[in-house]
């Protein structure tokens, strides 16, 4: 189950928040409203949620997905349902204890199933056809592979653990900052309407800024010579997939 903001709100509180500042009254009911300005407030707050999914990387809408590989596999594997992009450097193998290669472009990818020996250091991935695929196809020990990608889904039933990319029902609730999302419901309310939708436009950006700014935290910068980087070992630099010996 993820835990979402304290800001977040259900879809219907979001729409009445739009509705009451365009001029309109809201409704006890907006997914069952036959308005068609309702109508049009709950399509174009879908098509908003969409849009903000792929505008930024939002870490509560971050998830982790495992994969756990048998000597009988063919090596591509089902990605999950809710899966837009993986997070970089975040596919190792847990049982080896090693950083997973890749992800391989197309000419690596074929170079690697071209070759007679398939013995590698690290399991190299690249995502093909809409799967995870893996080299070896079938590796000698059983690989426990971990990856963190972004998730489409920025609604949550009132059950909190289902999870969707449409708001369907006046309890969704949305999972991105409520002021963010009203902004940009606004936004393209009025664009809609053919009205003049620059000082709203304003007002999205402004929060957007704010928000993908402190979405995440950020290392210390410092304007001296001293590294503060922390005395692990980068398993994923330090250890090559090649040149290893025979």
């Amino acid at each position: 189950m993820v835990t979402y903001p304290t800001t977040a709100t259900t879809a219907d509180n979001i729409i009445n928040r739009v509705a009451a500042e365009v001029g309109l009254t809201p409704v006890a009911d907006p997914f069952g409203s036959a308005d068609a300005s309702f109508v049009q407030l709950t399509h174009l707050l879908n098509t908003a949620g969409d849009e903000l999914a792929l505008l930024f990387p939002w870490e509560n809408l971050r998830r982790e997905h495992t994969i756990t590989t048998t000597a009988l596999d063919a090596g591509n594997y089902t990605l999950p349902t809710d899966f837009m992009h993986i997070v970089d450097n975040t596919a190792w193998d847990r049982l080896q204890d090693l950083p997973m290669y890749g992800p391989l472009s197309a000419q690596e990818w074929q170079a690697l199933k071209g070759r007679t020996i398939s013995n590698v250091i690290n399991i190299a991935w690249r995502i093909f056809d809409g799967e995870f695929n893996i080299y070896p196809d079938n590796p000698v020990n059983v690989a426990n592979i971990y990856f963190e990608y972004q998730s489409n889904s920025w609604i949550v039933a009132t059950d909190g653990t289902t999870y969707k990319n449409e708001a369907t029902v006046n309890s969704d609730k949305v999972l991105y900052d409520r002021t963010l999302v009203s902004r940009y419901l606004k936004v393209k309310f009025l664009m809609a309407k053919g009205l003049d939708a620059s000082g709203a436009q304003d007002d999205f950006n402004q929060m957007f800024e704010m928000l993908t700014g402190q979405d995440k935290g950020a290392g210390t910068l410092s304007a001296g010579d001293g590294n503060n980087s922390y005395p692990f070992i980068n398993a994923y630099r330090n250890i090559g997939n090649s040149n290893f010996g025979s």
